[in-house]
């Protein structure tokens, strides 16, 4: 039970330091750490269409379809598109992220305008918070590789504070 104990503790201080080192690379390089994280996206395409194919034709029962080897293929060709331009899908991610939110501020515009106007009702906040969320939709549809630093920072920040307090626990145990 002691080797279990200690392993876990290990474990836990090694897991923080880690996840610190991580945090700090990506508040330190925001942009490069948007790069990285598309890179693995990219790799987990690859890896899980050609994990696909495979299953698809190992598989020689009627479990599979024709659907199981397409999506196999476009997985595994989505990889590799992402792996030789991972700036320009990290890019058409936030770009996408951006119409989100700005479809999201109309849809709680248009919301608020159709609540009823009496008195105490919450349309001024929703009208507020709709028309805020319309631009912070335009603005990071507009500037997206500052909305991606932002994120990554964000991230950083988390897991400076994740492997800290890992550590800690791993300390205390």
């Amino acid at each position: 039970m002691n080797g279990l104990v200690t392993r876990t503790k290990a474990s836990c201080i090694i897991l923080g330091i880690l996840l610190t080192l991580l945090g700090l690379a990506f508040f330190v390089n925001p942009i490069s750490a948007t790069i990285f994280v598309t890179l693995c996206i990219g790799w987990a395409f690859l890896i899980g269409g050609i994990v696909t194919i495979i299953t698809y034709i190992a598989n020689k029962s009627g479990d599979r379809t024709t659907a199981d080897i397409v999506l196999g293929v476009l997985e595994v060709i989505l990889g590799i598109l992402i792996l030789i331009w991972p700036g320009s899908f990290a890019l058409y991610i936030f770009i996408m992220i951006g119409c989100i939110i700005f479809i999201t501020g109309i849809f709680d515009i248009v919301e608020a305008i159709s609540m009823p106007h009496e008195k105490g009702s919450m349309w001024g906040l929703w009208l507020a918070i709709g028309i805020l969320t319309l631009i912070f939709g335009v603005l990071v549809f507009s500037s997206p590789w500052l909305f991606a630093e932002f994120v990554m920072i964000f991230a950083g920040v988390a897991l400076v504070f994740d492997g800290v307090t890992e550590i800690i626990a791993g300390v205390q145990l």
